[in-house]
C-alpha cells in the first residue's frame, strides 16, 4: 500500500466514536485517553447507540471541527463512520472489536491487539482506500446509497447473515457464521439479471453475487484472491453452484489457496454493477443485512477515505 502523497499535519482534536456493547470498548476508551493525552490532544467520546449507529455521531464530529476521528467496534459500526468521513479528508483510524473485523483485518490490524490497534489509530500511517457504494430497490423506491468497505452481497450469502444469531456471534465470533451457512449451502441457485459496467445484462443462476472491496478472511482464506482496498476497482464473484459436490472445490481453493480456477467460482472486475433477482432476496453490507430487496446497484469511489494503517506492515 502507498500513503498518502502529502503528510497530514498533527491532528489537533480528536473525536472518538465508540460502541458501547463491544466487550473492550471501556478498556480501548482508557487506552484512548492515555494516548490522547500524551500527546497533548484533546479527545471527545461519543457513544453509538442502537437508534443512531455512527451516523449521527460522526456528522457532529465533522460539524464541531474533528481533524482525526477514531471509530471502535465492529464491521457495521466501522462501515457507517467511514461512510460519513469518506470524502471529507478527515483521517479515520480503527480499533478493532467486532466478531470478524474484516475490513481492519485488511488493513493489517490484529484484532486482538488492543494496545497496538490504539497506537496505530492515533498516529498510523495515513492511507487512501475505496468506498463501495450500494443502494437498492423495493417495487419501485430506491433507497439513499449506503457504504461498504469490505463486501457487498446478494443472495444465500446474505441470507447467512440474516440467519446468524446475536448471542452466537458473541461467543463463537466469526466462526458462527459458518452454522447458518451449512442450513443454505445447499439451497437452489437463485436466477439474477447482472449488469457490469453499463454493459447489457446477462443471466445467471448463482447462489450469490458478491461485490468486494477486500478480499481476506480469517484463517488465511481469500474470497477474492487479488482484491485490494486501495485498487480503485470492485472485485465481483458470481457461485454458480448446480451441483453439491462442487462445494469441495470451492473449499479447497479457498482453503488451500490454490491459484487454479474453479469452474463454481465466477470471478471479475466493475466500477459499478446491478443484480435483479428473479425474485426478491436479501442484501448484506459488511455483515449488516438488509431485508429481501427487488434490485441492488452497487459502485465503488476510488480513494475516498484515509485511513491509519500500521506504520510497520509487519507489526
Amino acid at each position: 500500500m502507498d500513503a498518502v502523497s502529502a503528510a497530514d499535519p498533527s491532528p489537533t482534536r480528536v473525536f472518538a466514536i465508540l460502541n458501547p456493547a463491544r466487550r473492550r470498548w471501556s478498556a480501548a476508551r482508557r487506552l484512548l485517553e492515555e494516548g490522547a493525552a500524551a500527546r497533548g490532544w484533546p479527545l471527545t467520546v461519543l457513544t453509538t447507540t442502537v437508534a443512531d449507529p455512527g451516523a449521527g455521531q460522526a456528522r457532529a464530529a465533522l460539524d464541531a471541527g474533528a481533524t482525526l476521528v477514531v471509530v471502535g467496534g465492529g464491521d457495521g459500526t466501522v462501515r457507517v463512520v467511514g461512510g460519513v468521513l469518506a470524502g471529507s479528508g478527515v483521517p479515520l483510524g480503527i480499533v478493532p472489536l467486532g466478531t470478524a473485523n474484516l475490513f481492519a483485518r485488511n488493513l493489517g490490524l490484529r484484532p486482538r491487539a488492543l494496545a497496538r490497534n490504539v497506537a496505530t489509530a492515533l498516529a498510523g500511517r495515513p492511507h487512501r482506500v475505496d468506498v463501495g457504494w450500494s443502494r437498492h430497490r423495493r417495487g419501485e423506491e430506491w433507497s439513499a446509497e449506503e457504504p461498504f468497505l469490505f463486501v457487498a452481497g446478494l443472495g444465500h450469502d446474505a441470507a447467512t447473515v440474516l440467519a446468524t444469531r446475536a448471542w452466537l456471534k458473541r461467543w463463537l465470533r466469526w466462526l458462527a457464521y459458518l452454522g447458518a451457512g451449512a442450513v443454505h449451502l445447499f439451497r437452489s441457485p437463485i436466477p439474477v439479471r447482472l449488469a457490469v459496467d453499463g454493459r447489457p445484462p446477462r443471466e445467471v443462476r448463482t447462489w450469490c453475487v458478491l461485490a468486494g472491496n477486500c478480499g481476506r478472511l480469517p484463517g488465511g482464506i481469500r474470497v477474492f484472491p487479488d482484491a485490494r482496498p486501495d485498487d480503485g476497482v470492485l472485485d465481483t464473484l458470481v457461485v454458480p453452484i448446480r451441483r453439491p459436490w462442487q462445494w469441495a472445490s470451492v473449499a479447497a481453493k479457498g482453503l488451500l489457496r490454490l491459484k487454479r480456477d474453479v469452474r463454481a467460482l465466477e470471478y471479475g472486475r466493475a466500477h459499478d454493477l446491478v443484480v435483479q433477482p428473479d425474485t426478491p432476496q436479501p442484501l448484506q453490507l459488511d455483515g449488516d443485512a438488509v431485508e429481501a430487496v427487488d434490485e441492488a446497484a452497487w459502485r465503488v469511489a476510488a480513494s475516498e477515505l484515509t485511513v491509519l494503517i500500521p506504520t510497520d506492515p509487519s507489526e
